[in-house]
């Protein structure tokens, strides 16, 4: 049976939970308010932005050049950029009868995703592309049932009963089994047991290394967002989409850089369902 809730459910507890964790990593949906403090697309006098960040009432308020300069300063007031971390959230299919065609590699009910060609070569160009800057994973919840989720959720426990693997792990196959979050995965076609990924070990192993990154938080930012785009423009059927929707509103923010990386993500999880979160 695939999960009752919607991928987006899932996606927007995941977000919400990871943004508490710590202060230093902010999905791109949230990065504004991070960074700023406050809903910063409302104070923008640009209705680009309002659309993009969905703001639906026309506000008046700073400029773009302003609002460059704001992000300028808050940028250089944090720690420096440790690396970026892209999720592709998957909705998983519970399988409990013994016709499951990984059964004989579990013997008992597991969950299944997906690994669709065309994106997953993104995301492994990406993290090819990015080398020590990026961390690209799959997250999937080890979670089938509605209630169970709310419960999660309400508890703090959507990353805890979440399954994550590098997307490089999973090069050559086209589905991932697991049976919980902090369980190994088998991917398959060709059966192979893939270790066990635990997310708050790997962002805690990416604060101790030391940034080898000698460039500003704002280089960091504009370079690894331009980076990324180029590569999701490659994709054979949404690259054209994407580009020709950044391309169609970019313009207006050619001047302001900061703003056009924030943009440009945006738009990218929207079409392409890859969440971009900032490791300080």
């Amino acid at each position: 049976m695939i999960a009752q809730f919607e991928e987006k459910m899932y996606e927007s507890y995941f977000n919400t939970e990871l943004a508490a964790l710590s202060d230093v990593y902010f999905p791109i949906g949230q990065a504004m308010e991070g960074l700023l403090g406050f809903d910063s697309a409302a104070l923008s006098s640009n209705p680009i932005l309002w659309h993009h960040f969905n703001i639906l009432n026309p506000y008046s308020g700073i400029s773009s050049r302003e609002f460059e300069r704001i992000l300028n300063i808050e940028l250089d007031s944090l720690h420096q950029i440790q690396a970026n971390i892209l999720f592709q959230y998957k909705r998983p299919e519970y399988i409990k009868k013994r016709n499951g065609k990984e059964w004989r590699h579990w013997n008992t009910p597991y969950y299944r995703y997906d690994i669709y060609k065309e994106q997953h070569d993104t995301l492994v160009k990406i993290h090819n592309e990015l080398g020590n800057s990026v961390l690209v994973l799959y997250a999937s919840p080890a979670i089938h049932l509605w209630d169970d989720l709310i419960d999660k959720h309400r508890n703090n426990q959507i990353i805890e009963f979440s399954n994550f693997q590098k997307c490089n792990q999973l090069n050559g196959h086209y589905k991932n089994t697991y049976l919980s979050a902090g369980n190994h995965s088998i991917a398959c076609s060709d059966p192979r047991e893939i270790e066990k990924i635990n997310l708050k070990n790997e962002l805690e192993a990416m604060r101790r290394n030391q940034n080898e990154f000698d460039v500003s938080n704002r280089d960091f930012i504009i370079e690894s967002s331009k980076k990324i785009i180029e590569i999701a423009y490659q994709h054979p059927y949404l690259g054209k989409i994407l580009k020709n929707v950044i391309e169609y509103d970019s313009e207006r923010f050619i001047n302001y850089p900061l703003i056009n990386s924030f943009f440009m993500m945006t738009v990218l999880r929207r079409i392409f369902g890859i969440q971009w979160v900032i490791k300080l």
